[in-house]
């Protein structure tokens, strides 16, 4: 077989293990047919994986980066610092958490009777359910908890502790979370923004 004409199957096969919706594996592999003893056992795998497949997970997409789920700029009235007055008077506290989870893989099912189109929609529709996320409600309402009415601290260190450990407790999907904590109004002589910490926890493998 020519250089050239090698190159060609070679590269032709690699999109079609690629490909990770049958229906375009199945035109490749029309367009492209192996006659090349080197890809029949390539070819009954491809075979044997076109039938179904997964949206957003599985093994050809293990190198996709994990959906993040963001709750930006919370702001809360509470009592945590070191000086008696934000014991007492409290002040404002903004809190911004990003959650990593892992991406769901979701039932496979039959590409051959539906057009793309369909199968797509088909796809959305399993993955569009509330058990296939992090609730942002119960977050919220989670973090509220922890700042509002959780227990007093001196350090908003241990604030933003308390939040990332109870995230990673209550939703089991999220495998790491980013907290910030900051301080809009500080007892200080100077010009800010705002003081703050930042902190990145993760699950423990088993």
């Amino acid at each position: 077989m020519p250089l050239r004409s090698s190159m060609s199957v070679s590269c032709c096969w690699w999109l079609v293990k690629r490909a990770s919706f049958p229906p375009l594996r199945g035109y490749l592999l029309s367009v492209f047919p192996s006659s090349h003893s080197t890809h029949s056992r390539e070819n009954s795998e491809l075979d044997a994986s076109s039938s179904s497949y997964s949206s957003w997970a599985g093994e050809e997409e293990d190198h996709l980066p994990p959906d993040k789920i963001h709750l930006n700029d919370l702001q809360f009235h509470a009592y945590h610092g070191v000086l008696p007055s934000e014991k007492s008077l409290g002040q404002k506290f903004l809190i911004n958490v990003e959650m990593k989870k892992r991406r769901n893989t979701l039932s496979a099912f039959d590409t051959e009777t539906p057009t793309p189109s369909e199968a797509t929609e088909e796809v959305l529709k399993a993955h569009d359910r509330i058990e296939h996320t992090v609730d942002y409600a119960k977050a919220f309402t989670l973090i509220k908890s922890i700042v509002v009415s959780g227990p007093q601290r001196d350090l908003i260190e241990t604030v933003g502790e308390d939040i990332a450990w109870q995230i990673l407790r209550q939703f089991a999907s999220v495998d790491e979370v980013k907290v910030s904590v900051e301080k809009p109004h500080v007892a200080i002589d100077g010009d800010l923004r705002s003081l703050g910490i930042s902190l990145v926890r993760r699950r423990s493998k088993p």
